[in-house]
């Protein structure tokens, strides 16, 4: 869908919600560019590997046993990381192990379980692409600054625990002045001048040394 286009998606939104107020609000809008935004972040990934003969989500199975110690992981970990079912890892796991990227063996520590290893020519696939990918994901995000980059990060984040139904930690707030201090100081200062008279200037920079409050 092109930018032309999800205009008139969103005009027929706003169509629907003057027959139906909340049927179609601002909140709609929002959650539905994500249903728009992810399979064309997903599609140009695809693009970039397709010369590795493997598609994204192969990609970030094979850099989840890459990140793990001796290149192996277990499937049930594998799974847990990218969120998917048993049937859907035993599925992904067997294209990868078809295509010479990944392979199955048994557990040296517990003989009952069946890890996955990358290969070879996995460890390969993942050193070579990488830089490319990189590329793709900084060309993506070319709109956005390096702070704004975070800002979203840290929306997105946040957005993530409310659906999970986690607690974040507060932020800590920056260690700024307390503005009552700083303004009981200053009218205090002005009382001190008036009293002592403007020419003892260096008692006014004692008594400013001495009373006026430090700040970070």
């Amino acid at each position: 869908m092109t930018e032309t286009t999800f205009s008139q998606f969103e005009q027929k939104l706003k169509q629907a919600n003057q027959q139906t107020p909340q049927c179609a609000d601002n909140q709609f809008l929002l959650l539905r560019l994500f249903h728009h935004i992810h399979p064309r972040i997903i599609n140009e990934l695809n693009q970039v590997l397709a010369p590795y003969h493997i598609q994204h989500h192969e990609w970030t199975a094979l850099l989840m046993a890459y990140a793990a110690p001796d290149y192996q992981i277990l499937p049930s970990t594998l799974s847990s990381l990218l969120d998917l079912t048993r049937t859907s890892l035993t599925r992904l796991s067997d294209d990868l192990v078809s295509k010479g990227l990944l392979r199955r063996h048994e557990n040296r520590q517990d003989r009952r379980q069946i890890v996955l290893q990358l290969t070879p020519a996995g460890v390969q696939c993942i050193q070579t692409a990488a830089p490319v990918c990189a590329a793709a994901r900084k060309q993506m995000l070319l709109p956005f600054s390096a702070s704004e980059r975070k800002q979203f990060e840290q929306f997105l984040r946040r957005l993530l625990a409310h659906l999970n139904h986690e607690t974040q930690p507060e932020p800590q707030k920056p260690n700024l002045p307390n503005f009552h201090q700083t303004e009981d100081a200053y009218l205090s200062y002005h009382s001190h001048v008036k009293m002592i008279g403007q020419n003892s200037s260096n008692e006014i920079q004692q008594w400013l040394n001495q009373k006026m409050p430090k700040f970070a």
